[in-house]
């Protein structure tokens, strides 16, 4: 997985399910044992993958330069979902109902994380 950007991730346009991930990656010390302990865990990435579920993180970096289209489409996105500035925040969402569920990942494994998403599947659909 690439190092975390406000880039989409092997995302499938025919897909309405999205995890949506508000992240400082290079100043948040929660938003960095996420990515070391989820994002960048296979389980993860093939939790994702066999549920078809699109990942895009939406970064808000403090010391790395984006570039002005990046910081529009991350304005952009926050405002869509009403983002309220809290680091991390991780929102499962289905585009086409316009359901949206807050995840909370943090002093969980793998497994328990990609269990709570499986449990909020079925609530999306």
């Amino acid at each position: 997985m690439p190092a975390l950007e406000a880039v989409e991730l092997e995302s499938d346009p025919k897909n309405d399910l999205s995890i949506i991930y508000f992240s400082g990656s290079d100043w948040c010390a929660d938003c960095i044992v996420i990515k070391r302990d989820i994002l960048d865990n296979p389980v993860f990435e093939t939790f994702l993958s066999r549920n078809n579920i699109n990942m895009e993180i939406i970064d808000f970096p403090q010391r790395k330069k984006l570039p002005k289209e990046t910081k529009q489409y991350n304005s952009e996105i926050a405002d869509k979902y009403a983002f309220d500035g809290a680091f991390p925040t991780m929102l499962l969402v289905n585009e086409s109902t316009g359901k949206v569920i807050k995840l909370i990942p943090l002093g969980k494994s793998v497994e328990e994380f990609t269990s709570e998403i499986s449990s909020h599947l079925k609530v999306l659909q």
